[in-house]
């Protein structure tokens, strides 16, 4: 870890999520493992651009990064990315969080939005589960 720069954890639920925020060079970093117990970053950058131009998930911040832990689902992107999909509870919408995984230990979340559209997902090839 890089000097000045602190690691803390914090329980979203009950064995659901474990959260880890990195305070590294002034840039804030969420870290959560994929089901394929990859570290994935969700840097201040991304989460940005997520809730400027997705405003619909700016108050969805632990949602995003639980549905890369625990999605319903996963799918394989256009270019080597992974969708997880997260159904909301007592909702026809889906959370879709688009994701890369570099390599074992190291992946980043690209963007995140909501949905009611299922056509598109159809069309990819499921990766999970």
């Amino acid at each position: 870890m890089a000097v000045g720069a602190f690691l803390f954890s914090v329980r979203y639920a009950p064995d659901t999520l474990l959260l880890y925020k990195d305070l590294v060079r002034g840039c804030c970093v969420h870290t959560i493992k994929s089901v394929n117990n990859v570290l994935i970053r969700l840097s201040s950058e991304r989460w940005e651009h997520i809730s400027q131009n997705h405003p619909e998930c700016a108050g969805y911040l632990y949602d995003i990064l639980n549905s890369v832990q625990s999605p319903n689902s996963i799918y394989s992107g256009k270019h080597g990315e992974c969708i997880a999909v997260k159904e909301f509870e007592n909702s026809d919408k889906l959370l879709a969080v688009v994701y890369r995984e570099v390599d074992k230990n190291d992946g980043f979340i690209i963007t995140a939005f909501i949905t009611k559209r299922l056509k598109w997902l159809e069309k990819r090839r499921k990766i999970w589960p």
